[in-house]
C-alpha cells in the first residue's frame, strides 16, 4: 500500500468554504442542481431580487456576496456566492448601505443562504449576541422583492439601534391546532416552536425582516412574509400553514459497477432523509443513520420507495457515505445534486449516478478486524479528519468481527486525511486508543491516483473489557410487588444532534431487561447566561420528531414512558451558577424561561401520552427557596421563591393530566416547601454512603443501606410526604469504581467527586480505578433494602448511557455486572 508521512495540513473552516464560492454574472441556480429529478411542465424560472441593508460600520472597500448554501452537502463546504451592487439613493452611510443582486431560480424553491464580506478573507455575517447566522430562508413562487438587514459582522460591533423582536404561534390552516417544532426563521435567526406552536426571534435590528416557517419533515407548505420590527418593540406574527397530503415515490437509480453492496443511501434536505437541521462537527449537517437505504435490483439498480409530502421541494444526492463524504459527482467532479417537487401522485424517478470519485485519485479500502469480545449487535463506524473531525460512518460487515470501508472521495480538495475507528459511532468515546497510537502513518493517509489497501486490527477497545467484569451476585429472596410499582430505566442525557436515534434504536433492548419504564431526559440548552435563555438547541437537543419517535418506539416495545426535561450547560453547571449575575432582573428573566421550559415539556408529555412528567432536579438548588451554591454561599434567589415555584407548577397542572413528580435529593431542612404539595410523586436520588473497600462485604453494605433508608430516607418520607399515599420513587445510581464514597469525607489522600462527576459516559476521573464488582454491590444492597419497603412505590436507575456499551466509571450500567442483576431483580418483582 501507498502510504505517506505526516505533514502539517490545516484547512479552516472558513478557508474550506471560500473554495467553493465563486462569483459570475446573470446568476441562475438551475445550472446547481444537476440531476433535477422530476420536473412539473409548468414549473418554470423565477426572478428574486435581494435588498440588503449592511450595518453602518460597513468598511466601504470590502465586496458583498449572497451565499446560497448547499445543507445536504454541508454548510461549511459547498457554498456559492452571487455578488451584489450597490444601490444609490436608498440609505446614506449614515443608515447603512443597501445592496442588492437578482438571481433566476426554479419555481417552488426554498433558498437557504447569508450575506458574507470579502476581503482578504470570507467574513460571515453575525447576530446581535455574537453568533453566526446559520442560514436565511427564502420561499420562491412568483417574482419577488426579499428585503434583509444584517445585523453585524463577525469583525464588527453592532451598530444599530436596540433590537426589537418578533413572536407568535404557528398553528394548523385546517384544525387550529399549535404546531410544535416548526422551523421559523427571520433576520438570519433561528428558532423552532414549542409544543403550544409559540416562538420567539429577538435581536433583530429594526427593519423589514423576511419571515419563512419551514416544516422540518415538509409535512406543512412553507409560508413567507415581510415582518417591519422596531427598536426595542414586539412584532406580533401568529401564522397559519397548511398541511401536505403524502404520496409514495419511487426512486431508481443506476450506479457505476464495483459500487459496494449494502451501502448506498439517498440523503437529502428533509428530518427523514438524514437531515439534523443542526451544526453537526466539520461543517456536516446529516447523519448517515437516518439516511433512507437503497436496495440492489441486480445489474446495479438499486430501488427505495419513500413516503413524501406533496409539493415539497427535495433536495438529494445519493451516497456511499453522507452527503460529503462518498456522495455523487458530476464529470466535473463536483458535488451533484438533484432536485424533485413531489407530485400530488405516486411516480417513479430512474437516475443515475455519474462517478462516486470526484477526480482521477483511486479508491483507498480500509480492512479492518475488531476484537472477539466486541458485542455483536454493535456496529463498527469509521471517522475521518481532513481539517476537524467529521460525522463518523457506517462501515460494511463482511463476516464477524470483519468490516470494510471504501473511500472514493472528495479528493479534489483534500491532501492529508486523518481517520479512527469506533463503535457505534461514538467517536471519541468507544474507539481504540490503543490502535490509534500505534498506527503506521500515524493515523493519516494522502489520496493518490493509485489505489491504496489499508488494513487494520484492532485488539482492544477503550472502555470495553475482555475478561469477566465481576462474578454473578446471587438474589436473595425477593418478594415479589404488585403491578404499580414501578421498575425502570433513565437514559442519560444525550448531547449531541443524532444521538436521539442510537436512543430509539436501543429501547428494544432496553425493553429485554424487564424494566417496565423508560425515563426520556430530553434536553434544552442555556445558550446565554446574561440574560438567561433557555432554549432548544437543534446542535445539542433532540428535535420534537426526535422525542416523538423515541416515545413512539418505547410504547411499541412495550415500556410506559416518564419525560425528566434536563438542562444543558457551556460549563459545568455549578460554574454556570456562580458566574451569573444572580439580580434580581437576573431572577425574573430566568424563572421566566425556566416556566417556558416546563410548560413546553408539559404540553409534550401530553401531546404525546407520557404518563409522568418529572420536573426538578439537584441542578435546580440555587433557585429552589434558601437556594444555596455550590460553594455553600446563598444563591441570592428572590423571596418569594416559594410562590414562583408554586405558579409554575399550577400552570403545569393546568397543561398536563398525567402524573407530576419532582425529582430531588436529600434536603437538608425538614420545613416541607408548600409547592411540593402540588406534585402527585417525588422521585428521590437516593446515593446512600456505602463505605466501599476493594473487596466489598455485601452483608455490611446491605446494613449501611439499610441504615440510610430506615433513618434518613424514612425521616423525609414521613415529613415531607403523606403517610397514607405510597409515593416515594427511588432514583437509585452508584459509578462502577472502587473506593467512592457518596458522602466525601474530609480526607487529605482521597480524592473526593460528587455523584455528578460521574454522570456523564467515559469520564476522567483520577484517583479512583474502576469497580464493577462494587457496583454491582451498592445495586444488591440499595435493592435488597428498599423493594420490600411497602411505602416504596418503585425504583428507577438513573444515568443509562443507551448508544454504546462502555465499561467506563460512570454511574450507567448498560453492558456492566450491575444491569445483568438488575435484569433478574425486575423480573422477579414482577
Amino acid at each position: 500500500m501507498m502510504i505517506s508521512r505526516k505533514s502539517n495540513f490545516l484547512i479552516s473552516f472558513l478557508i474550506l468554504s471560500s473554495i467553493f464560492l465563486s462569483s459570475c454574472g446573470g446568476f441562475s441556480l438551475e445550472g446547481l442542481l444537476s440531476g433535477w429529478g422530476a420536473k412539473s411542465e409548468t414549473e418554470g424560472m423565477i426572478e428574486v431580487t435581494f435588498f440588503v441593508q449592511l450595518p453602518p460600520n460597513t468598511p466601504e472597500e470590502d465586496l458583498i456576496y449572497l451565499s446560497l448554501l448547499d445543507e445536504v452537502t454541508g454548510l461549511g463546504v459547498n457554498a456559492t456566492a452571487q455578488p451584489l451592487e450597490p444601490v444609490g439613493g436608498e440609505a446614506n452611510r449614515d443608515q447603512g448601505p443597501v445592496y442588492t443582486t437578482t438571481l433566476t431560480v426554479p419555481q417552488h424553491s426554498v433558498l437557504k443562504y447569508r450575506y458574507t464580506r470579502h476581503n482578504q478573507y470570507a467574513i460571515i455575517e453575525h447576530t446581535v449576541i455574537d453568533e453566526q447566522v446559520r442560514y436565511r430562508l427564502a420561499r420562491v413562487e412568483n417574482p419577488l422583492e426579499i428585503r434583509d438587514v444584517v445585523s453585524k459582522w463577525s469583525d464588527t460591533a453592532y451598530d444599530w439601534p436596540e433590537p426589537g423582536r418578533i413572536s407568535g404561534v404557528i398553528s394548523n390552516a385546517q384544525t387550529g391546532q399549535p404546531l410544535p417544532g416548526m422551523l421559523v426563521c427571520a433576520g438570519g435567526i433561528q428558532t423552532f416552536t414549542t409544543a403550544s406552536g409559540s416562538y420567539m426571534l429577538p435581536g433583530l435590528p429594526p427593519g423589514i425582516h423576511n419571515l419563512v416557517v419551514y416544516a422540518p419533515d415538509g409535512s406543512f407548505q412553507e409560508i413567507q412574509q415581510g415582518a417591519e420590527v422596531a427598536s426595542q418593540a414586539n412584532t406580533e406574527a401568529n401564522l397559519e400553514i397548511t398541511p401536505r397530503e403524502f404520496v409514495d415515490i419511487t426512486f431508481l437509480v443506476s450506479v457505476p459497477a464495483g459500487t459496494p453492496e449494502n451501502s448506498l443511501r439517498l440523503v437529502g434536505n428533509l428530518y427523514q432523509l438524514g437531515n439534523t437541521f443542526g451544526n453537526l462537527p466539520g461543517g456536516m449537517n446529516t447523519i448517515p443513520d437516518r439516511m433512507p437505504r437503497l436496495s440492489s435490483a441486480g445489474d446495479n439498480i438499486y430501488g427505495v420507495i419513500l413516503s413524501l409530502p406533496v409539493g415539497a421541494e427535495i433536495r438529494y444526492k445519493y451516497t456511499l457515505g453522507d452527503g460529503f463524504w462518498n456522495a455523487e459527482h458530476d464529470p466535473s467532479g463536483d458535488f451533484r445534486l438533484r432536485r424533485l417537487i413531489v407530485p400530488n401522485q405516486p411516480i417513479q424517478i430512474d437516475d443515475q449516478v455519474y462517478a462516486w470519485e470526484s477526480d482521477e485519485k483511486d479508491a483507498i479500502t480500509f480492512d479492518l478486524w475488531t476484537p472477539d469480545h466486541t458485542p455483536a449487535g454493535e456496529d463498527i463506524y469509521i471517522q475521518f479528519n481532513p481539517y476537524g473531525w467529521t460525522t463518523p460512518l457506517p462501515m460494511s460487515k463482511i463476516a464477524d468481527n470483519h468490516w470494510v470501508f471504501i473511500l472514493y472521495s472528495p479528493f479534489n480538495i483534500l491532501s492529508d486525511i486523518s481517520y479512527r475507528y469506533c463503535r457505534q459511532g461514538q467517536c471519541g468515546i468507544a474507539g481504540s486508543s490503543a490502535l490509534e497510537a500505534n498506527f503506521p502513518t500515524g493515523g493519516i493517509i494522502t489520496p493518490s491516483s493509485e489505489s491504496q489497501y489499508i488494513a487494520d486490527i484492532i485488539t482492544d477497545w477503550d472502555w470495553l473489557e475482555l475478561a469477566p467484569l465481576a462474578d454473578p451476585l446471587p438474589l436473595p429472596e425477593v418478594n415479589p410487588r404488585e403491578d404499580d410499582f414501578l421498575t425502570g430505566l433513565e437514559i442519560m442525557p444525550a448531547n449531541q444532534a443524532g444521538d436521539a436515534y442510537r436512543i430509539s434504536s436501543a429501547i428494544s433492548d432496553i425493553a429485554k431487561v424487564h424494566s417496565g419504564w423508560i425515563v426520556l431526559t430530553p434536553t434544552w440548552t442555556f445558550t446565554h447566561q446574561v440574560p438567561p435563555v433557555i432554549e432548544p438547541d437543534p446542535n445539542h437537543d433532540p428535535l420534537w420528531y426526535d422525542l416523538e419517535e423515541m416515545t413512539r418506539t418505547a410504547t411499541y416495545n412495550g415500556l410506559q414512558v416518564a419525560l425528566h426535561p434536563q438542562p444543558q450547560f457551556s460549563i459545568n453547571s455549578d460554574d454556570w451558577w456562580i458566574s451569573a449575575p444572580r439580580t434580581f432582573s437576573w431572577w425574573n428573566s430566568w424563572f421566566d424561561q425556566y416556566r417556558g421550559f416546563a410548560i413546553h415539556f408539559a404540553e409534550a408529555a401530553e401531546r404525546q401520552g407520557t404518563e409522568i412528567l418529572i420536573l426538578g432536579g439537584d441542578w435546580l438548588t440555587p433557585a429552589l427557596p434558601g437556594g444555596k451554591l455550590s460553594t455553600g454561599e446563598p444563591s441570592g434567589v428572590p423571596a418569594d421563591a416559594e410562590l414562583r415555584w408554586a405558579e409554575i407548577l399550577e400552570e403545569v397542572r393546568s397543561r398536563y393530566s398525567g402524573t407530576i413528580a419532582w425529582s430531588m435529593s436529600l434536603p437538608e431542612g425538614k420545613q416541607k416547601p408548600s409547592y411540593l404539595s402540588l406534585a402527585d410523586q417525588i422521585f428521590l436520588n437516593w446515593d446512600p454512603p456505602l463505605d466501599m473497600g476493594p473487596l466489598p462485604d455485601l452483608e455490611e453494605l446491605t446494613g449501611l443501606a439499610r441504615q440510610s433508608l430506615e433513618g434518613e430516607v424514612h425521616d423525609f418520607w414521613e415529613t415531607w410526604i403523606d403517610p397514607d399515599q405510597s409515593k416515594l420513587v427511588l432514583s437509585i445510581a452508584y459509578p462502577s469504581v472502587s473506593g467512592w464514597q457518596s458522602d466525601c469525607p474530609d480526607t487529605e489522600n482521597q480524592p473526593c467527586y460528587e455523584i455528578s462527576a460521574f454522570s456523564s459516559p467515559a469520564p476522567t476521573i483520577d484517583g479512583l480505578e474502576p469497580g464493577f464488582a462494587e457496583q454491582a454491590a451498592a445495586y444488591q444492597a440499595m435493592l435488597s433494602t428498599s423493594t420490600a419497603k411497602d411505602w416504596i412505590a418503585g425504583i428507577i436507575s438513573r444515568g443509562y448511557y443507551s448508544q454504546v456499551t462502555l465499561h467506563d466509571k460512570s454511574i450507567s450500567i448498560h453492558g456492566k455486572p450491575a444491569e445483568e442483576l438488575l435484569w433478574r431483580w425486575f423480573e422477579a418483582l414482577h
